[in-house]
């Protein structure tokens, strides 16, 4: 496997390099205490577990670079990654918030990196055809 070499971040992407020279990146909302975290704490980084994770003890985060290699096609297509790809302007965090799902598995849900159940997908519907009926009444 692959080992990082170096992190480094745009404003919305965190990038890793590799010992074979590859660059990965993945969006930062991806990875929302991330996010959410300052340019200052993001820099607080450490390469660890023999160059296979990243880890920031100051925000608690660590990322493993598998994060950054391995993508399910078929997670990548759920129902909300779709929706989201549509409609970027909709707050992931208050959709999850109003659903009653971490925003944390939110995320890897519109990003692709997990495929909500039926049941979930079903209440992320619901509570987008809501949205979208206040919407109607504005």
């Amino acid at each position: 496997m692959e080992k990082i070499t170096h992190v480094w971040f745009s404003p919305q992407r965190v990038y890793i390099r590799t010992d074979a020279d590859n660059i990965y990146s993945r969006p930062l909302a991806v990875f929302p205490t991330l996010l959410e975290a300052s340019g200052a704490q993001r820099e607080e980084y450490k390469i660890w577990m023999d160059g296979e994770a990243i880890r920031w003890e100051v925000i608690d985060e660590d990322i493993h670079i598998s994060s950054f290699l391995e993508q399910d096609d078929e997670c990548a297509l759920n129902p909300v990654s779709k929706i989201f790809s549509h409609f970027p302007e909709l707050s992931v965090s208050d959709l999850a918030r109003s659903v009653g799902i971490g925003r944390d598995l939110f995320y890897q849900y519109v990003y692709g990196l997990k495929r909500p159940g039926e049941e979930e997908t079903a209440r992320i519907r619901e509570a987008l055809h809501e949205l979208g009926k206040r919407l109607m009444d504005v």
